[in-house]
């Protein structure tokens, strides 16, 4: 790799990264959420697969966890008041119950009935001495690779047209959806104010999954030499002990595929009962 694209790769990583890194326990990475939905609607167009991505929407708007916390919540519990629609079926399947975060989210469970992915968060952390929070974020990051790197370039290529199928409609559903939510829960906000921030809010997710999907265009080579220093920035772990996570992690959602299939079946029966797929 010449030294102008070794730059380019380090710096959308770290943009990467560290936005994925900045909100702890966020459960799957967005790949591993487009895959679920891909398994689990196979006809899916590439705007359902942007919303199962966007559920996780960091707040950059330089308001801070509060608003964070709170349209968090919104996108992973409240999607149903987002107008029927592609873009709306994907953020439901990211959800806390039945969706995506209902295995990654596991250990909030009592008694949990959902195993994979904690194991593999439990035997890093115990391998390694890390937290289970970083676990969780380093596997999350780390299980998007994988999927990348086995599924090839044709699956990093729909992750792409689809982190760029996103715009003004899907921008304008999340202002009408959730601005008096938001509102509610923020009361300081005025309603002008309220759009503005939404508005920053999906702007600067979707400016993130594309950039991720660029990351995931690189050579795997490249990806995995820089991964620690990348996940070193981002967690605060020592560069050694980032390097050791990295590897060992990598090697522990080898079998990801079973598990997500799994996944993937259970969550398309659940949507079968509650009449979100035809037939």
């Amino acid at each position: 790799m010449d030294l102008s694209r070794s730059r380019r790769v380090i710096s959308v990583g770290v943009t990467v990264f560290l936005a994925m890194l900045a909100y702890p326990a966020q459960a799957w990475g967005p790949i591993t959420h487009a895959y679920i939905v891909c398994q689990a609607v196979p006809d899916a167009p590439p705007i359902a697969l942007f919303g199962a991505m966007s559920a996780d929407m960091n707040d950059c708007s330089g308001w801070g966890w509060a608003l964070g916390k709170h349209f968090k919540r919104l996108t992973h519990f409240e999607a149903g008041l987002i107008a029927p629609s592609p873009f709306q079926l994907g953020l439901l399947t990211h959800n806390s119950e039945w969706g995506g975060d209902s295995y990654a989210h596991a250990y909030f469970h009592t008694p949990t009935d959902k195993l994979y992915p904690m194991r593999i968060f439990e035997q890093l952390s115990r391998e390694t001495g890390i937290s289970m929070n970083d676990a969780e974020d380093f596997i999350e990051t780390l299980m998007d690779y994988v999927i990348c790197r086995d599924l090839g370039l044709a699956f990093v290529h729909r992750i792409a047209e689809a982190a760029n199928a996103a715009g003004a409609q899907e921008e304008q559903m999340l202002i009408d959806a959730f601005t008096q939510p938001l509102m509610d829960k923020m009361p300081e906000l005025g309603r002008e104010q309220a759009v503005d921030l939404i508005r920053s809010i999906f702007r600067c997710d979707a400016a993130f999954l594309r950039q991720t999907a660029e990351l995931m265009t690189m050579p795997s080579e490249s990806l995995m030499r820089i991964a620690p220093t990348l996940l070193a920035a981002g967690s605060g772990i020592d560069m050694a002990k980032a390097a050791q996570c990295v590897q060992r992690g990598v090697e522990l959602c080898a079998d990801w595929r079973g598990h997500l299939d799994e996944i993937s079946k259970q969550m398309a029966e659940k949507m079968q009962s509650l009449g979100l797929l035809g037939g």
